[in-house]
């Protein structure tokens, strides 16, 4: 069985195609190629230069309008990361309102990498989920193999994405505090009941937070070594960003963590 692609679909992957043609304006992506956009869900232009950005607005609009398609100025919003050029982008001599953060896919992109941010929005919503669903925690007719199922399903779900967090003892430390709260409230385990965090984990078996993650990212490393050598998300694990990093300390990435956990297992194996 097949489905039919939506006419509008087709029509704006043409319209990306003429934006882009040949022309090679978008970010460093490999040795000859150039990631120029990504148009999963919202359209999303990427540029090396304020120029590139700037033409390729304007080809957007143009080739928009040969198809019948019009842009929503006010709905637009540009970001820009490590860049000294404060120049404001326009598009028909209207300002296109500047973002720090944005959300792409349901994760939160910021000028800083978004992860912190994303954390802080999955917990917020992972916890009203979990305050709607206290009728049914509170419910004594529900097995608790039933609510966990759910809390693994509907709360849990917190944890979407995060192979590919970079991951700090603060974060995972604010997931894991967020998770044994939610569980101690869901068994109705009250702080004068001494019960460790183990013991917890024992009696609703569930895993710590930091071996959750570990085993996940690692899972999807796994997975995405063994895709083709084009792969966007394969050359995505060795990309090396063009420009001149700020002066300071390293900043904390996805891949230093890696290469710190491949450390740590060394250690351990030797």
């Amino acid at each position: 069985m097949y489905s039919i692609p939506n006419p509008f679909l087709l029509i704006l992957d043409k319209v990306m195609k003429r934006v882009n043609g040949s022309r090679n304006g978008g970010i460093q992506w490999s040795m000859k190629e150039r990631l120029e956009d990504l148009d999963y869900a919202d359209i999303c232009l990427l540029a090396q230069r304020f120029c590139d950005k700037e033409e390729k607005l304007k080809r957007l609009k143009d080739e928009a309008e040969l198809v019948g398609l019009h842009i929503n100025i006010n709905k637009m919003k540009g970001m820009r990361v490590n860049t000294s050029n404060m120049q404001k982008f326009r598009l028909e001599e209207t300002e296109v309102e500047e973002a720090v953060s944005f959300v792409y896919l349901g994760s939160v992109v910021s000028e800083s990498g978004g992860t912190e941010e994303d954390v802080r929005n999955r917990i917020k919503k992972a916890n009203a989920v979990f305050v709607h669903l206290y009728p049914v925690w509170r419910n004594l007719n529900i097995l608790k193999e039933v609510k966990l199922r759910i809390f693994n399903t509907n709360v849990k779900s917190v944890l979407y994405a995060c192979e590919t967090w970079k991951t700090t003892n603060q974060i995972t430390r604010r997931l894991q505090i967020f998770t044994n709260k939610c569980l101690r409230r869901m068994m109705n385990i009250k702080w004068t009941d001494k019960i460790t965090n183990e013991e917890l984990w024992r009696i609703t078996h569930q895993k710590s937070i930091h071996n959750q993650i570990k085993s996940r990212k690692w899972n999807w490393i796994g997975h995405t070594l063994r895709k083709e050598r084009r792969a966007i998300e394969k050359t995505a694990l060795d990309w090396n960003p063009q420009g001149y990093r700020r002066r300071g300390r390293l900043k904390r990435t996805w891949r230093r963590t890696v290469e710190d956990e491949i450390e740590k297992h060394k250690k351990i194996m030797e």
